[in-house]
């Protein structure tokens, strides 16, 4: 073999190292992407998921401040009528009387804002 067969030999032997090397660069960055598109994906379905779940604790929030606010006119409406039906009625026996109907008060409450 001739010096410039060796040499051209070499010459091809580098290029195609260098081909090789190449083709295993592009396979490792496309590994890269595909994780990088992996977490980008995990990511946004977390933060969907977030969003999907905060959703029913705001509907939880309504509700409970409808049951709140129907069951405080519950019982500022009985509280009323026990002092126009009884005049001399002492507060705290009024007062005894509405705390035990307060469990009423909560069921209607939540009757009625489970309707709405």
């Amino acid at each position: 073999m001739s010096r410039e067969d060796e040499r051209e030999t070499t010459l091809q032997s580098q290029a195609l190292k260098r081909l090789m090397d190449e083709v295993e660069r592009e396979k490792g960055e496309k590994k890269l992407l595909l994780i990088i598109g992996v977490l980008v994906a995990a990511l946004v379905a977390s933060v969907g998921l977030a969003m999907f779940m905060k959703a029913p604790k705001e509907q939880d929030v309504a509700r409970q401040r409808c049951e709140m606010d129907q069951s405080v006119a519950m019982v500022w409406k009985e509280t009323e009528a026990m002092k126009s039906a009884n005049p001399g009625m002492d507060p705290q026996e009024v007062r005894k009387r509405i705390e035990a109907m307060r469990p009423e008060f909560k069921e209607k409450a939540r009757a009625i804002c489970a309707a709405k």
